[in-house]
């Protein structure tokens, strides 16, 4: 066999044995490959407010009223630069917060957003019996969950928001409900087959974005003027750690011209653990 064969069938075995190495790294690469926008620990979400002032020391500042239009319109550009995001099925959702055209902040009946984040194609595992809540859960969230049907608890991120001194008269509404729907919350894009389709109808297959459903409007009502108001919010499923599910806020309504009696302070702001 001359030189020249041989050189040639050398080069064919070589380029066969690569080729087939190159089959099975491409092969392991596609087997294995992590998608880029999946992370490779599903993290717990967290959670996030807007309006969002300065920090007070650990707590983030709220501060409107009689303070010039410019402070008030700040926080409502806050609140629709998060809105505008999802568009009007959000408009819609948090339209309780915003009967006044101004999240409150002009009524005295100002809303916090409360968002919690996206943790892409993580899947809650939520508490469904009142009696399995964790001790710190407050009061107001389990006589929430005690007037629900035990079948209309399950698959439910709950959420809640606590005074840390009691306010006589000031109290706490939430747009539209205290929990996160958790089915489908954590993913890009969902599609469900339209509940309300006649048996005579092909089935119509509704989309869904499911960026709105992960904010909860928190309203506030009756906050006194010139006193700066400690609250924390927290949202609860077995598997969000309550250090990434909780912020603490200071709402401060601001009126110049409002009297104020010194000892306010002393009867309005008493500490729960006091009593």
């Amino acid at each position: 066999m001359c030189r020249f064969t041989k050189v040639l069938l050398y080069l064919l075995a070589f380029s066969l044995c690569l080729g087939i190495f190159v089959f099975i790294y491409w092969t392991l690469l596609q087997q294995f490959r992590l998608d880029a926008e999946q992370p490779a620990v599903r993290k717990p979400p967290s959670l996030s407010i807007a309006p969002m002032g300065p920090n007070l020391g650990l707590e983030k500042l709220i501060m409107w009223g009689k303070i010039g239009e410019q402070a008030s319109n700040k926080l409502q550009k806050q609140i629709r630069h998060l809105v505008d995001k999802y568009g009007f099925k959000a408009e819609h959702r948090l339209r309780a917060c915003n009967l006044d055209h101004a999240y409150g902040y002009l009524s005295n009946n100002p809303c916090v957003l409360l968002k919690i984040n996206q943790a892409l194609n993580f899947e809650a595992s939520s508490y469904s019996e009142r009696r399995s809540l964790p001790a710190a859960v407050p009061i107001e969230l389990r006589r929430y969950m005690m007037e629900m049907a035990p079948e209309q608890r399950s698959n439910k991120i709950w959420a809640s928001c606590d005074f840390v001194y009691k306010q006589v008269t000031t109290g706490i509404s939430y747009v539209p409900e205290m929990f996160y729907d958790a089915d489908g919350l954590f993913t890009k894009e969902n599609f469900y087959v339209d509940p309300n389709t006649s048996e005579n109808e092909t089935e119509r297959v509704i989309h869904e974005e499911p960026g709105f459903r992960r904010i909860i409007g928190v309203k506030f009502y009756n906050l006194p003027a010139n006193k700066k108001v400690h609250v924390t919010c927290s949202v609860w499923a077995r598997n969000i750690p309550l250090e990434h599910a909780t912020v603490k806020f200071v709402m401060h309504h601001v009126d110049p011209t409002a009297h104020i009696d010194p000892l306010d302070n002393l009867y309005d702001e008493i500490d729960i653990y006091d009593e």
